[in-house]
């Protein structure tokens, strides 16, 4: 499964071992921790993690259809 940071938009593979997760996750480029939740390989939420003082300026600049 495909996810992308919501800080710094880089792409993150999780491999099937988060087919059924929650629980935090890093960007490997920006740092940044994310919270996320999936249930059957399919992502059911994504917040900022613990700490984040702002909402993250890449989510307000992300296009909602990135067709």
């Amino acid at each position: 499964m495909i996810i992308h940071c919501m800080y710094c938009g880089h792409t993150i593979d999780l491999s099937e071992a988060y087919d059924d997760y929650q629980g935090p996750v890093r960007c490997a480029v920006c740092k940044s921790l994310m919270m996320i939740r999936v249930e059957s390989g399919q992502l059911r939420g994504m917040d900022a993690g613990p700490g984040a003082k702002a909402a993250p300026a890449a989510l307000k600049a992300r296009p909602t259809n990135p067709g």
